[in-house]
């Protein structure tokens, strides 16, 4: 469904990492959603990482335990890049960044 939605060129909301972390999207489905386009700049991710921060601390319902660990470190990488990425000026967060 979300690439058809993508095709279709329906924007991606502000807000969208974050609001899926917190209700414990997938991994792979927030990987894709990064590399597709949607919203991943600063703010968004530093927001995603307190998210996933809940969400460990309360308890990864929807499967193991560790995978909120998973999301939280894998967010927490993409907020590195971010940065280093808008020090530098060269941030377009998604699609064609190197996450």
């Amino acid at each position: 469904m979300l690439r058809c939605l993508r095709r279709m060129g329906v924007p991606w909301p502000q807000g969208l990492l974050p609001y899926l972390v917190s209700r414990q999207c997938p991994l792979p489905v927030l990987r894709w959603l990064v590399a597709e386009g949607a919203p991943a700049g600063a703010g968004e991710v530093a927001e995603a990482v307190e998210a996933a921060v809940s969400v460990r601390q309360r308890g990864w319902v929807c499967g193991r335990r560790e995978h909120a660990g998973d999301v939280e470190a894998w967010l927490r990488g993409l907020a590195a890049q971010v940065a280093a990425m808008e020090a530098t000026g060269r941030c377009g967060g998604g699609r064609g960044a190197e996450w």
